[in-house]
């Protein structure tokens, strides 16, 4: 494997999110890394667009700035139910109301990940919906702040590393239960 060669094929900051995803697949097909991921599957659903299966539910944590804002407000336009697990709903809320105007599905979860109490009731709250849950984006994370947290634990591991940890242990069952589902860690 070529890490330098990955790193050309890959490094495309500006691009759209379909167009790196794109390249992405190309790279994965050209090196054979597609056959060596058992559960590789790529499919395409209309010109240009890398996304299968649109019509499924997400959350997306962090999805209130940055790289999980994008990921969310992509999902929804190509026809996702995306729920926005942040902790803050007045930050969250135009970004939610951005999808809704465009169309798209979004709703919010309360998460603070440095809380593991609030980890379980977003849990428990997504479960209590009912929806199925196909793709779990892990993509919150914190740097530069030191502390510990109420359970006890250093603020940076816990929100980056424990919190998703525990976020996804908690949603397992609901992906079990969906169809391919994913888990995709930022």
């Amino acid at each position: 494997f070529d890490n330098a060669k990955a790193r050309r094929e890959l490094a495309l900051p500006t691009r759209p999110l379909t167009e790196t995803i794109d390249r992405a697949i190309a790279f994965f097909r050209a090196t054979g890394m597609d056959r060596a991921l058992p559960n590789f599957a790529i499919e395409r659903a209309g010109r240009g667009n890398a996304f299968a299966r649109m019509s499924r539910t997400y959350l997306v944590t962090g999805a209130n700035t940055g790289i999980g804002r994008v990921t969310a407000e992509e999902l929804a336009r190509k026809g996702g139910r995306v729920f926005l697990a942040c902790r803050s709903k007045d930050k969250t809320m135009p970004v939610i109301e951005g999808i809704r105007a465009a169309g798209g599905f979004a709703e919010f979860v309360p998460l603070d990940l440095a809380d593991l109490a609030s980890v379980r009731a977003c849990a428990a709250d997504f479960a209590a919906r009912k929806e199925p849950l196909h793709v779990l984006v892990n993509n919150a994370g914190l740097a530069g702040l030191r502390g510990l947290t109420k359970d006890g634990f250093e603020l940076t591991f816990v929100t980056n590393h424990l919190g998703h940890f525990l976020l996804t242990k908690l949603l397992l069952p609901l992906l079990e239960e969906a169809d391919d589902a994913r888990i995709v860690n930022v």
